[in-house]
């Protein structure tokens, strides 16, 4: 069986709930309970088999829920999980008990350490009425349950999403793009994404702060805060890891998964301030980031704290490919804070 359920989840009221409880055998049977008691499926609470669904959370919702898994075989096997639901109505009513895990972000090359992994951003267009779609041309930060922020180079007219459209002969809409927050591994997708349409962007000449409604919160998964100067000036004590979905090799067709790669700074030709160059740690045939990886984090590690450190921005070379050490720009975060706070939701 697996049990891959978060312990606590924050709410907002109004909003949407699901949670799936999933098991590796076919001939299982599942029992959901609240505070104890079987939960009856009505208009309040669907049960759906694995997936329990809340379509409109209220107050009468808080509690403790779990999913007992048992499977028919002759060999019993009997596994309950649990978890808690805190709904609220604003963000400061629980921000202070969210607390960071450092382990939820904790990589090595191209792998994660088998923990809870933290909440990531892709961004998706589609454009249903021409049956268009384009999945994760770009990737973002949470930086809270409403804000996303990313680079403007994903929107740049030379972006591959413009091109894209450009050769179906369709025009961009803005209300066509749509964010995928979730968990992930490099192998798994998420059991707990959740999709956002854009209720807002605001664009400065690198950046983008793009507004919209998430659904929920993981206490394990508190968003990473942003550098500080006094962080830049102690690099030297932090590695550095990045996040991205483009391809690790030469196959483009393989599919997109969450990767991990280690990377060192290294001297640039970009004289901005505001950008810093890395590359991959190791072997050129070890794992990079790519051209896909557009929007993904960069952040430093340490033993006693972690924070994001910039996001993915341009590449020396157009393509992927293992054999050429990429050479990454990245578009340093300490430097926004002020912005960031001024055009966040309230």
């Amino acid at each position: 069986l697996s049990n891959q359920l978060e312990p606590v989840y924050y709410v907002r009221y109004g909003s949407s709930f699901s949670i799936q409880c999933l098991s590796k055998a076919d001939d299982t049977s599942i029992i959901w309970e609240k505070n104890g008691a079987t939960i009856v499926d009505d208009d309040r609470i669907k049960v759906l088999s694995e997936m329990l669904f809340i379509d409109t959370v209220n107050w009468s919702h808080n509690g403790t829920y779990s999913c007992t898994l048992q499977t028919q075989t002759q060999i019993a096997c009997r596994q309950t999980s649990f978890w808690v639901l805190n709904i609220f109505e604003r963000t400061e009513q629980v921000s202070s008990t969210i607390h960071p895990n450092l382990l939820n972000y904790i990589g090595t090359s191209g792998s994660v350490l088998n923990s809870a992994s933290l909440w990531h951003v892709t961004i998706s267009y589609r454009d249903l009425s021409n049956k268009f779609s384009y999945d994760a041309f770009c990737s973002g930060l949470l930086l809270d349950e409403d804000t996303v922020l990313t680079v403007s180079n994903c929107f740049h007219e030379t972006s591959s999403l413009l091109q894209m459209l450009k050769q179906q002969n369709l025009n961009y809409e803005k209300s066509k793009i749509v964010l995928y927050v979730g968990k992930y591994d490099r192998y798994i997708k998420s059991l707990f994404e959740r999709s956002s349409n854009v209720r807002e962007m605001v664009f400065n000449q690198e950046y983008v702060i793009i507004k919209t409604q998430l659904l929920y919160l993981s206490a394990e998964a508190r968003p990473l805060r942003l550098a500080l100067m006094d962080d830049m000036r102690k690099l030297t004590d932090f590695q550095l890891y990045a996040t991205g979905w483009g391809p690790l090799g030469t196959n483009s067709q393989q599919s997109i998964r969450l990767k991990y790669v280690q990377q060192q700074l290294i001297d640039c030709n970009i004289t901005s301030s505001s950008y810093l160059c890395t590359t991959a740690v190791g072997s050129k045939l070890g794992p990079n980031l790519c051209p896909g990886d557009t929007g993904g984090v960069l952040f430093a590690l340490s033993r006693d704290k972690i924070f994001a450190f910039g996001l993915v921005d341009r590449f020396l070379k157009p393509y992927c490919d293992q054999r050429i050490k990429q050479v990454t720009s990245i578009l340093r975060l300490d430097s926004i804070k002020d912005w960031i706070l001024t055009n966040k939701l309230p």
